[in-house]
């Protein structure tokens, strides 16, 4: 990340580099995109970043998604500038809806370009798929985007995960292209973790805390320092008991055995071992079970579904997320009981069940709303409306976005800015407005602005959008 972030200030400042190209890691292309993102608030910076996530499938090249994300984004920040004091005006696309394909992106990104240019402002394009199904075919169409001479004054950022696809399309630019590999070092954080738990391991009885979590410390346990507070004794336990501090939790011994299973399942899981990994996360689940240790177990339940899926076992996943939320109802962790809901739905989307993921993501907002967890419950019905919208249901669709909405109500207003509620109300808006309902998504995409602001109370969803008229 540290290399990223240095390459990202290189790039904003050297204009004559056209593209910077990033490869980074799965368990990292967030924390990259955020380091991107966030480059566009250099204060040497003169251009608007986009940034495009649409995957690219063997059926749907992903142009028309972009083509839309671009449009999005472009309006987000049309909105933004007017806010300013002295305002900014930025004029309106005259595309709504993009054409198909290439060519429909490109005509969308000309006019941005050009309406940008207008406003004094560059243009820095991110590329981002959340995957490439089919390589060939996005090499082949970003080469031919890139080589437009039309879009010479377009800046471009592509962010490739695990594999380095987009490399050859950058062809045009060599000598102006500045490239990093934000991955991790596997062999050095497997080394690492393998260091850390050997030192867990031998720490001898009564070590200090460091070593006890795998960091250096003496091979012997200092002597007791004056006046420090005795061992913990089972009466002073049972003292704590009434407070909600589990007796488990003070016993060094038992934490350090769980620290360690913990560590164990995750280097086993670094190294390719599904197996072993579950296996070794089961005994943690167990331990912390045996402990009464309520809410360490749902989340070492959670944390075993997902070696399971990444083992190829979603089918016991499932059976485990469905233990999982079990526990977390009857041992009141409401919040946790919402997580293994979603995670099911997840897990369903990976089995490509796509129908009852959509019904499962829904019971997960209404689990959410159950348990007055009111961010959970919006991203749960967000991501069953988006499903269901996928499978051409829009009436359930809209149903179900309109809970999102619903739930919303009960945010403080910075919490509905972290809150996927603006996403469900673009999306319903989108849906409005492809059935010809022109109104009804005005006022849901003002409906989104004063989520995402804050600074109004959330509009109510118009009659049409509620009822679910297609």
């Amino acid at each position: 990340m540290s290399r990223l972030v240095e390459e990202l200030q290189w790039f904003v400042v050297a204009q004559e580099n056209r593209a910077l190209h990033v490869l980074t890691s799965s368990a990292l292309r967030l924390s990259a995109l955020e380091h991107v993102a966030a480059a566009e608030h250099d204060a040497r910076n003169t251009s608007a970043f986009f940034i495009l996530e649409a995957p690219v499938e063997q059926e749907d090249d992903g142009w028309r998604i972009r083509a839309l994300e671009l449009r999005d984004s472009y309006e987000d920040l049309r909105t933004q500038l007017a806010r300013l004091q002295p305002p900014i005006q930025l004029r309106e696309l005259s595309i709504e809806e993009p054409a198909p394909g290439l060519p429909g992106f490109a005509r969308m990104l000309h006019q941005v370009q050009a309406l940008l240019r207008d406003g004094s402002r560059g243009l820095t394009l991110v590329l981002a798929p959340v995957w490439v199904r089919d390589g060939r075919q996005w090499i082949r169409e970003l080469s031919a985007l890139l080589h437009q001479p039309t879009l010479q004054e377009v800046r471009w950022i592509l962010l490739d995960t695990e594999s380095s696809v987009s490399a050859p399309a950058l062809a045009p630019f060599e000598g102006h292209i500045l490239s990093v590999d934000a991955r991790v070092d596997e062999a050095q954080a497997r080394e690492d973790l393998q260091n850390i738990e050997e030192s867990m391991r031998s720490a001898p009885p009564g070590a200090s805390g460091a070593m006890l979590s795998g960091a250096a410390g003496p091979r012997e346990a200092p002597p007791p320092r004056p006046r420090a507070a005795g061992p913990m004794t089972v009466e002073l336990l049972r003292e704590l008991e009434p407070a909600g501090i589990p007796p488990a939790l003070l016993d060094t011994e038992r934490m350090r055995e769980l620290r360690i299973l913990v560590l164990s399942a995750a280097r086993a899981m670094r190294e390719g071992d599904a197996a072993r990994a579950a296996l070794e996360q089961r005994k943690a689940r167990d331990l912390a079970v045996e402990a009464q240790l309520h809410k360490e177990a749902v989340l070492m339940e959670l944390m075993l579904a997902g070696y399971l899926v990444q083992g190829g076992a979603s089918e016991k996943a499932l059976f485990v997320l469905q233990e999982a939320r079990a526990r977390a109802e009857a041992t009141h962790q409401g919040a946790l009981a919402v997580q293994a809901q979603l995670s099911t739905g997840t897990t369903l989307l990976v089995l490509e069940r796509q129908h009852e993921a959509a019904v499962a993501y829904a019971e997960a907002g209404r689990l959410g709303g159950l348990h007055d967890t009111p961010v959970l419950a919006i991203e749960g019905y967000r991501l069953s409306g988006q499903l269901l919208a996928n499978l051409k249901m829009h009436s359930e669709a809209t149903r179900v976005w309109k809970r999102a909405l619903d739930a919303a109500q009960a945010l403080r207003p910075h919490e509905r800015r972290a809150s996927s509620a603006p996403e469900a109300a673009r999306a319903l808006a989108a849906l409005c407005k492809r059935h010809g309902l022109s109104a009804q998504a005005t006022s849901l995409e003002a409906q989104a602005a004063a989520l995402e602001s804050g600074d109004a109370e959330p509009l109510t969803a118009p009659r049409q959008a509620r009822t679910g008229g297609d």
